[in-house]
C-alpha cells in the first residue's frame, strides 16, 4: 500500500486559534491578521483576516503570483476589474484570479474587512513585511518596492469618488476613467 501521502502538508490538521493570530498593523489603519501561512499548508496557500478603515482606497493592480478569494465579513465596499465592478458587502464572495487587474475601494461608516484565501501562498505576508519596513502611508515609491517584492504591479490609482457613484449606479468605468 503507497503510503506517500503521509506527512506531507496536505495532511497534516491545523487549528488556528484566535491567540495565535501573527498581526500586522500599518500605520494608515490597514491590518492583517495571518490564520494559515505557506510555511503551515506547504505553500499551497495562505488565509489571513484583513481590516481597513472606513473610506480606504486600493489602487489599481495586479497579483502576478496568486489568485485571491475575498469573503467579505464587515463593510461594504465597491470592486474593479477590467471586465465586471460592483458593490460587495457582508457575506459576497469575489474571486481575482492571477493577472487580472482590480482595485477596490471602501464606502460606508464602519471599517471593511475581509476574509482572504490566496493560492499559493506567500502574499499572505505581504502586510508584516510591509510593517517591518516602516514606511508612511505617502511613501508610494517604498509601497511599490514592497509590492514588488511580492509579485504585485501598481497599474494606477484607486477608484475616485465619481467612480464609486457610477458603480453604484450599474455603470462600468474603464481603465482610463479609474482615479478621474
Amino acid at each position: 500500500m503507497d503510503q506517500s501521502y503521509e506527512n506531507t502538508p496536505e495532511t497534516v490538521v491545523s487549528i488556528s486559534k484566535v491567540q495565535d493570530f501573527r498581526r500586522a498593523h500599518l500605520p494608515w489603519g490597514e491590518q492583517s491578521h495571518i490564520r494559515l501561512s505557506g510555511a503551515e499548508t506547504g505553500g499551497a496557500f495562505g488565509v489571513f483576516d484583513y481590516q481597513a478603515p472606513a473610506g480606504f482606497i486600493v489602487p489599481r493592480h495586479v497579483h502576478h503570483r496568486e489568485d485571491e478569494i475575498l469573503r467579505v465579513v464587515r463593510g461594504r465596499a465597491v470592486f474593479w476589474t477590467p471586465q465586471l465592478s460592483g458593490s460587495i458587502e457582508v457575506g459576497d464572495v469575489v474571486k481575482l484570479p492571477k493577472g487580472i487587474e482590480h482595485a477596490w475601494r471602501h464606502f460606508g461608516d464602519e471599517p471593511i474587512g475581509f476574509l482572504c484565501d490566496v493560492v499559493p501562498a506567500g502574499f499572505e505576508t505581504f502586510f508584516a513585511a510591509t510593517e517591518a519596513a516602516n514606511l508612511t502611508e505617502d511613501d508610494i515609491p517604498g509601497r511599490s518596492r514592497i509590492a514588488l517584492q511580492f509579485g504585485i504591479e501598481i497599474t494606477g490609482p484607486g477608484l475616485s469618488d465619481k467612480n464609486v457613484q457610477d458603480i453604484l449606479q450599474g455603470r462600468h468605468p474603464s481603465a482610463e476613467e479609474i482615479g478621474l
